[in-house]
């Protein structure tokens, strides 16, 4: 055998090798994505998340990560909503993904956040389905599990009045 039929065996099979990598690749993301579009309103059905979305018109959630200086700055944020929902919009879940550190990390994260019911997705599968590349990012879906608002970045509030505005927003054109 000449050394550019090597070569080219050796190119074909490389070329297999990596198409079968990438084809395993995007199985693995279609079955977790089947898993999780058929949970309604957030779409993480196996990661159970928010489990007060379910039947709720709307969920918001946001993606967080335990590094992230911005959402270390919207904790308030996040308890103020979590304390508001029950009380005042029935219809809206909310919860946070957190995830991008290690376990430890993203455990403790939770941790602290309780009250807010949270998933840590330390595997990365949802952020990467979501294709969360800036933390936090928001997104609320329908019910339909359709997202009808997403937008990277934080939001403060000083009093309880602000959270009304800030759900006008998230909740975007579908409300």
């Amino acid at each position: 055998m000449r050394t550019w039929q090597i070569i080219l065996i050796i190119s074909v099979l490389y070329g297999l090798f990596t198409e079968g990598q990438k084809w395993l690749r995007h199985r693995q993301q279609a079955k977790i994505l089947s898993q999780v579009m058929t949970s309604g309103a957030l779409g993480l059905a196996t990661a159970g998340i928010p489990q007060n979305c379910a039947g709720k018109k709307y969920c918001v959630t946001v993606f967080v990560a335990p590094w992230c200086g911005v959402c270390l700055s919207s904790e308030p944020t996040f308890k103020a909503i979590q304390k508001y929902l029950p009380l005042h919009r029935t219809d809206v879940g909310f919860g946070l993904v957190i995830g991008t550190a290690s376990a430890s990390e993203n455990s403790q994260k939770q941790k602290d956040l309780m009250p807010i019911e949270s998933y840590v997705d330390d595997s990365g599968d949802i952020m990467s389905l979501r294709q969360i590349q800036a933390f936090p990012t928001w997104i609320t879906t329908n019910e339909n599990g359709q997202e009808v608002f997403r937008q990277a970045g934080g939001f403060q509030v000083s009093s309880e009045e602000q959270i009304p505005q800030i759900l006008a927003l998230v909740l975007g054109s579908d409300r």
